[in-house]
Order: C-alpha cells, then sequence, then structure tokens
C-alpha cells in the first residue's frame, strides 16, 4: 500500500517507500568524461613500454599505438557532448574575443598551409586531445581538476618507477647513459613532468596534516624522479614553481584586488630588474657547471638559424604544425650542424606555426587569464590555495616551454592538456554574490555582506 503524503497525522506514521538509486545520463555523462580525461593525460605523456633507450633512435618509434589513444579520445567527447549538449552550449554562448580571434588565426594558417595536409592532420590531432580536458574543466570546475591531475600524478610517478625497476629500458644509455626515463620517449620530458608533479602533490597550505604525510611522500618520489632524469631544466622548473608559489601566497595575504593588482605587476618587475642585473652572473656560473650557455639549453645557434624564417609569412605562419614535420624542419635548420630534431622552444615554434598575429592573441588571453587568476579574490582559504597551486603549475609550463618544443598548442606533450584543463576551469565567484544554504529568497547579496566586504 502506497503512503498518502496527504493523509491527516494520527499518530502512527506510515513509513514512507524506499528510494531506490538509478543510474541517470548524468551520471553515466559524468563517468565518460573522468574516463576520456584519464586516457587524454595518459596519451599526453605518452608513455609506452617499448621505446629505445637511445635518443637517436626515436625516430623508428612505432606510432600507432599512441595514434590509437589519440583517436580514441573523439568518441568520448562526442558521446558526453551529446548526452550533456545543453550545458556545452550554455559555455559557449559568451566566448572571449582574444580566444575567437586565435581561433580565427589558428584556421587560417591551416587552411594557407605550405603543406595543408600535414596542417589538417596535426590541426584534428589537436582538437582531439584539447576536447576532454575542455569539457572536464567546464563541468567539474578547478578543484576537481586539482583532484584529476594529483591522482593522474600518483598513477604516473607509481607506474615510472615500477617499470625503470624491472625493466632496463627505463634508464637511457649512449650520450645521456644513466639517466631515467621511464616509460617517457626521453629524459628531459619526463624530467619536467616529475618536476611539475612534484608541485601538484605537495600539500597545500591547508593541508599540513598527519592525514596527508602519504602525499608528502609521493612528492618527495616526484622530485627524486626529477633528480634521476638528470635534466637541469627539471631542477631549474622545480626551483620556479617553489618560487611562484611563494610569490602567490605573499599577494594572497592582500585582501583588496586593486592592491592585489598593484603588488602583481611591481613583483613582476622586480622581477625583470632582478634577472636582468644578477640573473646574468648567476646563470653564467650555474651553466658553467652543466657545460652548458647561459641559457641552461646549447640552443642559442639554432634558434638564431630559426629567427631568420620566423617573418617568411608574418600573417599566418608556414602552418600549424610544420615544424614537427621531420623533413619540412630539417630544411629550415640545415646550417646547424649537429642535426636537432626540433625548435627546443615552444614560443618560437608558434610564431613559426601560426603567425605574428595569432601568436599575439594566444598569448594576450594566457597572461590577461593568469593576471585575474592572481588578483581574483578567493571564496576561501582552500579555494584559493588550489588556486596558486594550479597558477604556479603553469608559471612552470611556461618556463619549461623556453626550451622544449611542443609544450603549448601541442598533442604531443602532457603539458597541454594540463594547461587547457587549468585556463579552462571557470574561477569561483566572490562569497558575496553565493547563495546561503539556509537562506530563502532571491539570489542577491544582503546588505550585511556588501557591509563586511566593504569594510
Amino acid at each position: 500500500m502506497q503512503h498518502d503524503r496527504f493523509a491527516p497525522i494520527t499518530g502512527k506514521e506510515r513509513p514512507l517507500p524506499r528510494r531506490h538509486r538509478a543510474i541517470t545520463l548524468d551520471s553515466i555523462a559524468a563517468l565518460i568524461l573522468t574516463i576520456g580525461m584519464f586516457l587524454c593525460l595518459l596519451r599526453g605523456t605518452m608513455m609506452w613500454y617499448d621505446y629505445p633507450t637511445t635518443q637517436g633512435q626515436n625516430a623508428s618509434v612505432d606510432p600507432w599505438p599512441m595514434q590509437l589513444l589519440l583517436y580514441s579520445l573523439l568518441p568520448f567527447s562526442l558521446l558526453y557532448i551529446l548526452l550533456d549538449h545543453r550545458r556545452v552550449l550554455d559555455r559557449l554562448r559568451h566566448p572571449s574575443p582574444l580566444v575567437l580571434a586565435f581561433l580565427f588565426c589558428l584556421t587560417f594558417s591551416v587552411l594557407l598551409s605550405v603543406d595543408l595536409q600535414a596542417s589538417l592532420r596535426g590541426f584534428a590531432a589537436l582538437m582531439c586531445l584539447s576536447l576532454p580536458p575542455l569539457l572536464y574543466a567546464w563541468r567539474f570546475g578547478e578543484r576537481s581538476v586539482f583532484a584529476m591531475l594529483r591522482w593522474f600524478a600518483v598513477f604516473a610517478i607509481l607506474a615510472n618507477l615500477a617499470f625503470t625497476l624491472i625493466s632496463p629500458n627505463g634508464t637511457m644509455t649512449d650520450e645521456h647513459a644513466g639517466a631515467m626515463r621511464g616509460m617517457f620517449l626521453s629524459k628531459n620530458s619526463f624530467g619536467s613532468f616529475a618536476a611539475v608533479c612534484f608541485l601538484l602533490l605537495l600539500p597545500t597550505r591547508t593541508e599540513w596534516d598527519v592525514r596527508n604525510l602519504w602525499r608528502l611522500g609521493m612528492a618527495a618520489l616526484a622530485f627524486a624522479c626529477a633528480i634521476a632524469s638528470r635534466s637541469s631544466t627539471a631542477l631549474i622548473v622545480t626551483c620556479v614553481g617553489l618560487a611562484a608559489v611563494t610569490m602567490l601566497d605573499v599577494v594572497g595575504r592582500v585582501s583588496s584586488r586593486a592592491f592585489r593588482s598593484i603588488g602583481v605587476v611591481a613583483l613582476t618587475i622586480c622581477l625583470i630588474a632582478l634577472i636582468g642585473l644578477l640573473g646574468m652572473v648567476v646563470l653564467d656560473t650555474v651553466s658553467s657547471y652543466f657545460g652548458k650557455d647561459i641559457t641552461m639549453s646549447g640552443r642559442t645557434e639554432l634558434w638564431a638559424a630559426l629567427w631568420k624564417h620566423a617573418f617568411d609569412y608574418p600573417l599566418t605562419g608556414h602552418g600549424y604544425a610544420m615544424f614537427r614535420q621531420t623533413d619540412y624542419f630539417r630544411e629550415m635548420a640545415q646550417e646547424i650542424e649537429w642535426g636537432p630534431r626540433s625548435t627546443h622552444n615552444s614560443y618560437l615554434e608558434t610564431l613559426l606555426e601560426i603567425g605574428l598575429p595569432g601568436t599575439l592573441c594566444w598569448f594576450a588571453f594566457l597572461f590577461s587569464h593568469l593576471f585575474r587568476r592572481i588578483v581574483r579574490l578567493p571564496t576561501e582559504r582552500q579555494a584559493e590555495s588550489i588556486r596558486h597551486r594550479l597558477t604556479a603549475v603553469v608559471m612552470m609550463i611556461l618556463f619549461v616551454s623556453l626550451t622544449e618544443a611542443a609544450q603549448m598548442l601541442s598533442p604531443n606533450s602532457v603539458m597541454w592538456p594540463i594547461m587547457l584543463a587549468i585556463l579552462a576551469a571557470p574561477l569561483a565567484r566572490h562569497k558575496m554574490w553565493e547563495t546561503r544554504p539556509k537562506r530563502k529568497g532571491p539570489l542577491y547579496p544582503r546588505k550585511t555582506d556588501v557591509a563586511i566586504l566593504v569594510r
């Protein structure tokens, strides 16, 4: 007999019917998106067990496992869009003008490429890798993005450590003998990823508790992997991440958005001045210890040669993904005797591929978004700590891009989906505009809330 909710209360209340939990389309869509995001990060690392141990043999690697994993991301993204199309359309309703201008320039760089077929293949691969982090960040926000990146970092570090202990292919031979590469193509990419994992796993200022000791241990393992990779870039990037977190925590103590903006500008100017006045001497000493030039890369000769071709096609570039084509790149860098295989600079690569207008639009959006993330007032202390950590990770990726190719706008690096997920995560609103759980009435701030904020 069903319970009548309009029946009068007689003292003996009838038991309510038991609620059964059902699997809804929304929960299925969330599961599909989560699996797609994990596979996207896995494809970004390009981890595999059968890579050669010498850098010169990477060209002989069979690309079919990575291509299969890459294009398998497309069904996950399309199925999620089909199940949750309203949320996706709502996010696309008010796009950023800078993003639209960048997409316009990117499209023309593909259509007017010197090799249309190669650029179209590269653009399709970029879209397959970009959709999962974009959709995941739109749906779940920066808190869930932070949690997902942390769990993937734990998985990746443990998997690479286990592979290195079990298989001799986990370390490199020849000119990089003894350097740990794990399941990555090279020790440089593994070292940079381990440095990012270290900062992700390091407890935030609100997490220093006995219950988080395991996370501190995982951060120590990630740092040990960065050292074992014998990559000078990884060690410097780790220092950059720690310095960025410290700077952001100092700025976060300011409760006024205007003063935060002034503080960020002042710290940026001081940092540039410090690098200009003292950095050259320090970098010269450190670089001589590693046997490299002052850029810590040994690639200045290559950059000078490629810079000559940067303005061959100033408006559209040579074409998206053209400088990842082996034959075309060798033609552009044929005067370099040591035979480079990439540009070793993501900024220069972006300029060469999509031209000056697209490059300016991309970096204008990137740095303006970072500025808004830093100066935005927090909803709570934990949310601010998460935002600072994610912002520091983006800064680390920007630094890695100085000496490594294909770190941005590329389907060949895990740094791109990480950066895209962080940038696409909607910033939480100020607590003044959020609805209180026990409050009834319209969704607007009370006068007392405004008065507290003004004070």
